[in-house]
């Protein structure tokens, strides 16, 4: 007579030591006060001046001596670089989405500049922190700086470099399609349209309250004629 094979017994659940659990919590806790501390801090660099911003200052808003903001961040810079970079994720899941909705090059080119101009009109103090960011770091495509290293400018890199992928993409793309003629390499022409960008994007943020009454044009105009001369360059010329 054949015995039958002796039953497997169930796999035990991995338990969870009370070690881990508290480990767990405290873990989530910092994220908590890291949070709050970043929350506070992208508040006072929209409406003050970032010069007359200290840690000192900052501690005494969130509850915290200097000496605990510190375990969370280096310096002024890695704090307001943590606020920026919650501003960079934004606009990268913007262009994320225009990417992927986007049915040409061209209409991917268009998208990304309509995502700066919305972020530009609906959240200027925001956009304004993101302007100020890249004055003062001269981010540069795929560039290492090892004084970047292992804090938040080095998370904000990350993004912009991903964020600058995105316009590189749409330019390959529209070349590709024929949509578009350029002379430069795609990089060189990323950073020509930003640099007009901004300045147009500039020109909004500043004169936005006077812009109808003296100029007679609002901002929606003005960007979009600005839009409609850069596409005008760049759109292949038929010959008659």
């Amino acid at each position: 007579m054949t015995k039958s094979p002796p039953e497997k017994k169930p796999a035990k659940a991995a338990v969870r030591r009370p070690r881990d659990t508290v480990r767990d919590r405290r873990s989530w806790e910092k994220a908590q006060r890291r949070d709050r501390i970043i929350d506070l801090a992208g508040r006072l660099f929209c409406c003050e001046d970032y010069h007359s911003i200290t840690m000192e200052r900052m501690a005494g808003l969130a509850g915290y001596c200097k000496r605990t903001l510190y375990l969370y961040f280096r310096d002024k810079e890695d704090l307001f670089a943590a606020v920026v970079l919650r501003h960079m994720k934004s606009v990268n899941a913007m262009l994320r989405e225009n990417e992927q909705r986007a049915q040409s090059g061209l209409d991917r080119l268009r998208g990304i500049g309509e995502v700066y101009f919305r972020f530009c009109i609906d959240d200027p103090q925001s956009f304004n922190l993101l302007f100020l960011f890249d004055h003062m770091n001269r981010y540069y495509h795929r560039h290492t700086d090892k004084d970047r290293q292992g804090n938040f400018k080095a998370e904000c890199q990350k993004v912009a470099d991903e964020n600058v992928d995105f316009v590189i993409r749409a330019i390959e793309a529209a070349v590709r399609e024929g949509s578009i003629e350029i002379s430069l390499t795609p990089l060189q022409l990323m950073l020509l349209l930003w640099s007009q960008l901004s300045g147009v994007l500039d020109v909004i943020l500043t004169r936005k309250e006077i812009l109808q009454d003296v100029y007679d044009i609002t901002s929606e105009k003005f960007y979009s004629a600005f839009i409609d001369q850069i596409w005008k360059s760049l759109v292949p010329h038929k010959s008659p």
